[in-house]
């Protein structure tokens, strides 16, 4: 393994992706050609805020298409940096946060507000997951505030979910971020069986 591949890993890993996920590749991808014209233009989407919602059935490869992202924003605005001691380690001009939405609901619902201000601010927010969460009483309207500046702000936004675009409508609490959503991103719907079971 190179260097590079190997800090990539390194990356990744303390960004909580886990192992299972740092071989995927667009050519495994159920969605090589969605995942090929976003990376292919990566430099422009980033810097007009375009994002990805990926939508599709339980085991479609929705975390791993993020994870084919992130390798790409790694390996396009990393540089390997040496220090004195003869370490090497992974600097990226590009800023980036992948979490579930449980961890993004969970650090509103808590009050973690330097999680939530860098959910904010981070020029890539990654939300793996959504519409799975479910808090009584959660204050949704923090999530809706931090939606809207990174969309006024022109900051990429990903997101998976199991629901489609119709029953992300219909849930009245999202309307307003599936709106900022369905506008600045593209989006994928993906279908068929799920790929798990294939490899049983």
């Amino acid at each position: 393994m190179n260097i590079q591949v190997k800090l990539i890993y390194d990356h990744l890993s303390k960004m909580g992706v886990g192992e299972r996920f740092f071989e995927v590749n667009i050519g495994r991808s159920m969605i090589p050609k969605e995942l090929t014209e976003y990376v292919k233009n990566l430099e422009k989407n980033v810097g007009e805020g375009r994002g990805l919602l990926i939508l599709g059935p339980t085991g479609t490869g929705k975390t791993s298409s993020l994870v084919v992202i992130m390798k790409h924003i790694l390996k396009k605005y990393g540089c390997i940096l040496g220090s004195d001691l003869g370490l090497r380690i992974l600097k990226t001009d590009c800023e980036m946060i992948f979490a579930s939405s449980n961890q993004v609901f969970n650090s509103i619902f808590n009050r973690e507000f330097d999680f939530i201000n860098d959910c904010r601010l981070v020029e890539i927010l990654m939300i793996d997951d959504f519409g799975r969460e479910y808090f009584h009483d959660f204050p949704f309207s923090e999530f809706e505030d931090m939606i809207d500046y990174r969309y006024s702000h022109k900051l990429s936004t990903f997101v998976t979910s199991n629901l489609t675009p119709k029953a992300l409508r219909e849930i009245k609490a999202y309307r307003r971020v599936v709106d900022r959503w369905i506008q600045t991103n593209d989006i994928i719907q993906i279908s068929g069986p799920s790929m798990r079971k294939q490899q049983c």
